[in-house]
């Protein structure tokens, strides 16, 4: 049987076509290598308004609930996306603080998804785990990070809360994708 891994790096994405929009669709995924064995998960958000960023978080979120179910309390993070490392880190403290308002007084966006990490965040430390969060540049020499970033935009194609057939460009990037 193999053993179980005390630590785990795990590489996210998020991906959003039409990213904006009102008919953006976005999909998530995690990848991580453990004895050996290459684990990839992706998905979408089903519902709702999406977005690049809320499938950045949504990412982020599956692979630490992921680590959890497999009892790996010490977790990596490698994500492209600094704003979401700056969100889960130094800025969620401001924004509980200021009553969730940016700097500029507005509303902070994505708050659940962002409450719901730092959650899941304590659950791990709460088990005596920590859970970090490490840049990796995006589309770079990373391969991990790289499959992460393909599954999540394979997820989103697939995701059929709208419809893009009419749109030659993901007609194409379908083909070359899927």
């Amino acid at each position: 049987m193999p053993r179980r891994p005390s630590s785990l790096d795990i590489f996210t994405d998020g991906a959003a076509f039409r990213n904006g929009r009102w008919d953006a669709k976005g999909g998530w995924a995690f990848v991580y290598e453990m004895n050996g064995n290459l684990v990839q998960r992706k998905g979408h958000i089903p519902f709702g308004k999406q977005s690049n960023n809320l499938s950045e978080f949504q990412g982020i979120l599956e692979g630490i609930k992921h680590a959890y179910s497999e009892k790996i309390y010490n977790i990596t993070i490698g994500t492209d996306s600094q704003y979401a490392i700056n969100s889960l880190t130094k800025w969620f403290w401001k924004w509980r603080k200021n009553g969730w308002k940016t700097s500029y007084g507005t509303d902070v966006k994505n708050r659940e998804i962002i409450e719901t990490i730092r959650s899941w965040m304590k659950a791990i430390d709460d088990q005596g785990g920590n859970v970090r969060l490490k840049h990796v540049p995006g589309h770079g020499t990373n391969e991990l990070n790289n499959l992460a970033d393909s599954l999540a935009k394979k997820a989103a194609l697939e995701n059929p809360i709208y419809d893009y057939s009419k749109y030659r460009k993901f007609r194409k990037m379908a083909k070359q994708l899927l």
